[in-house]
């Protein structure tokens, strides 16, 4: 027996989801632009006060990550490639067990051929800094990842500078 598929449920819960990594996204973009105006204010003398205003903010961002796991998780299907990546990165700097990336990453590989060399870099480096090792994932490196990419990392493991 299969249950029962509402169109329209699945469009709200993709939606739903769609708003909510279009919010994190600017999120991550207000706090890349205060980050600059605060280091460009504090012109590197005032490390310590900078410091004690960052972790306020660390904390409340890390609270509405995990506040907004549930609903980008059950809607990565609704969400651009761009919004993947985005979540993937967000995802993978904190400290939140690797799952919620691990799930972000199964969603993108589905959808690889959409994603920019640009975008596939970048969740590349998400997965890698967070310590994601997926069996998927090392298999579209060898074989769906566009060629020159393919190249770059591996220059990249062997050690030597990519230019």
């Amino acid at each position: 027996d299969f249950a029962p598929f509402d169109p329209d449920e699945c469009f709200k819960r993709n939606l739903r989801g769609f708003r909510v990594a279009q919010a994190l996204e600017g999120l991550e973009a207000l706090r890349a632009v205060s980050e600059r105006s605060a280091s460009a204010a504090s012109g590197g003398d005032k490390g310590d006060t900078s410091e004690a205003s960052a972790v306020p903010q660390r904390s409340l961002h890390e609270s509405l990550l995990d506040a907004a796991k549930p609903l980008v998780t059950s809607a990565l299907q609704g969400l651009r490639p761009a919004q993947l990546v985005v979540a993937a990165e967000l995802y993978a700097k904190g400290d939140n067990d690797p799952s919620t990336v691990h799930l972000i990453l199964r969603e993108s590989l589905r959808r690889l051929s959409n994603f920019s060399r640009d975008e596939i870099r970048r969740l590349n480096a998400a997965c890698v800094s967070c310590g994601l090792e997926d069996p998927y994932l090392a298999r579209a490196q060898k074989r769906r990842f566009p060629k020159a990419l393919r190249k770059e990392l591996r220059t990249a493991v062997n050690g030597t500078a990519v230019t």
